[in-house]
This record gives structure tokens, sequence and C-alpha cells, in this order.
């Protein structure tokens, strides 16, 4: 059933006062605005088909994260690995980020293992059991390599044990961030979700849920996930190769209307987890047929299930004197409830 005001009211104040209607970022990086784009930047790619080759995305490119392991490293401190899966969904107007998430202990996070630190030790310990000589130089950069070859190796097998055989992951390692826990956030590009052996315990997640929600639906991300994210802007955005930042969705709900014109949400039949092949669109006076989403749940029945939506809302900024921004998208509330509407299919997609 539809949410009582007091129901609305804590669900909105525990989980949702992190996304803001516009400028998500913005109370995180002050000096820019990561999620929307200015006009003008906006205009030379507004248009862009997925199948337009004549413009590249990128993603953690140029050697920006760390790959380094052995520096200033005290191999007597327990670590863990932690794998950041993803995949550039390129399918709409515009690509974006999708990272796969598991359930554990009431929390969505990333598959966590603890690094073997005696093969570091023991490496460690003969570079030092060897009397100096006068390829000290030569020796030091086989000490360093002897020691991130065997960082990648750890890295290949636990891999191996969440994603398919024959993936090779020679190419899809990016590199690694290390937070001051001795966490250790390894990033793997994957094609699509069914590079995860076990597909059927990860749940996909965008940077919108990340960042600003920090929850998927109703369970909570890990806070040590949400302050890794929020505190790297690099691993925030897709780019140009111009530098441009390409926003990033915002999560929703999609709606219908039932036979009494109430909106409502969609959800999945968990019997049979179907796709919608034809969206349904809502007529209203001002608008006429518009494919609506809520930015939240309406209803807290049946939540699990919920059809959760990646939607390019904010194309541009929305006129203070008009519903109707330069993108065609509308913004409006119902019931204190803030809806989206957007006349193209090309701008949302669900999520699994």
């Amino acid at each position: 059933m539809p949410f009582t005001e007091t129901e609305l009211e804590e669900y909105l104040n525990k989980y949702f006062t992190n996304s803001p209607a516009t400028n998500h970022l913005e109370k995180y990086n002050p000096s820019t605005t990561i999620d929307v784009l200015d006009k003008k930047a906006f205009d030379s790619i507004k248009d862009i088909e997925p199948i337009d080759t004549d413009i590249t995305f990128t993603y953690l490119e140029n050697d920006i994260l760390s790959n380094n392991i052995e520096y200033q490293r005290d191999y007597l401190k327990s670590y863990d690995m932690h794998l950041c899966l993803y995949n550039v969904d390129a399918s709409l107007r515009l690509p974006f980020l999708k990272y796969f998430f598991i359930i554990e202990n009431n929390k969505r996070k990333f598959y966590t293992k603890s690094m073997d630190m005696r093969q570091f030790i023991d490496i460690n310990e003969n570079k030092h059991a060897i009397p100096p000589t006068d390829d000290d130089q030569d020796d030091d950069d086989q000490d360093i390599s002897e020691i991130d070859q065997e960082f990648i190796r750890q890295i290949t097998e636990f891999a191996k044990e969440k994603l398919r055989d024959d993936l090779d992951i020679t190419n899809k390692y990016k590199g690694f961030i290390e937070d001051d826990n001795n966490n250790i956030f390894i990033f793997i590009e994957i094609e699509n979700q069914f590079d995860i052996r076990d597909n059927n315990k990860h749940k996909i997640a965008i940077l919108d849920e990340i960042i600003n929600n920090n929850m998927i639906t109703n369970e909570p991300i890990d806070p040590t996930i949400v302050s890794l994210f929020q505190k790297h802007e690099f691993i925030q955005n897709l780019r140009t190769k111009e530098n441009i930042r390409v926003q990033f969705p915002k999560i929703t709900y999609i709606c219908n209307q039932n036979d009494s014109g109430l909106v409502q949400n969609m959800f999945v039949d968990e019997n049979a987890r179907t796709k919608i092949l034809i969206y349904p669109t809502i007529n209203y006076n001002e608008y006429g047929d518009i494919y609506t989403f809520s930015t939240i749940p309406i209803t807290l029945e049946n939540i699990d299930n919920i059809r959760r939506y990646a939607c390019f809302i904010e194309n541009q900024s929305i006129d203070e004197d008009e519903d109707e921004n330069d993108s065609g998208n509308v913004s409006f509330q119902e019931n204190d409830v803030q809806f989206y509407g957007l006349y193209d299919d090309d701008v949302f997609t669900e999520l699994d």
C-alpha cells in the first residue's frame, strides 16, 4: 500500500536525504559538478548514439590507478583484497558504469579475500639475505618485479574463483586503490554479468546508488565502499578523450497506471523474471504520454522485487520557470513523491 505521511518522511530521511534532484556530488566536491554537464559540454555529445564510433569514452585509463604494491609496504600487516568488478554499459544514448555487489552480513559488498602475506615476506627476506653486489640496481628491479608478480598472481587466482574460467584478466585489470585501513580495491572490467561465475548472487548498482543513496533498494552498501567512491573523483565518471566528464544516470523506479488511474511502481514476478518488452506510458494533460519514473519507491510492499532503472534525466539544467528542460524531460511531484517523465526510450534501461 502507499506510504503514510509518517512512513514516507522516515524513509526519505533515512535513505534518500543524500540524493538531491540536481548536482549529485556537489556536496562532496564543491569545485566540480559531477552528475550534470554544463550546457556547452553537453551540446557536443547529447545526440550521440551508442553505435557512434567517432566518440571515445574512457574509464580508469592512462595508469591513473596504483600498480606498485611494493611501495612502502609493511609485510607484517594483514591486507584485504576487494574485487571491484565493473562493466561499461553502452546500450543507451550515453554509456554508464555498472558495479557488481554481493550480499554479506546484510550489506552489499565486493568480493573480498585476505592477501597471503607469507609469500611477500619470503620474497622480502630473500632480498635482504643476498649480499649486495655491483648489480644492486638490477637486483632491486628484479625484487620489485617479483613482488608485483606475486600480487598479480594472487589477484588472478582470486579473480578465477569468481569469474569464468576462460576470462583473461590481463587487459581487464586496471590497478588498485588502497585506503587507510589496509583495504586494497582492485578494479577489473568485465564484459557483462555472465562473466561472473555465480551470477545469481550478485546485484548491479550504478554510481548514483553508491555515492548518493548509499544503498541498493533497501540494502545498505558497505560504508567503506561508499567512502572510497565519494573520496576519489576519478572513479566517479566516464570521460571523453577531450576529458569531458559524462554525467551518470539516476536510479529510478518505473511506473504504470492501474485500472483506477493510480500511479504505481512495477515489480518483477519471482516465478517468471521477464523483461518489459513494451514500456508503459502514462498520459498527463500537461505533458501527454510519457515514460514515468519515481525517484523513490512509492510503496514499501514487495520492495525487494521493484523494477529499478538507470535514467539519464538531467541532460541540462531545468528552467526555474518551467517544468520541462531542454532535453524534453519533465519533473513533477504528486503526493510528496518526485517523478520524472521521459519521451525517449534510449535514455533509460532496467537494472538486473
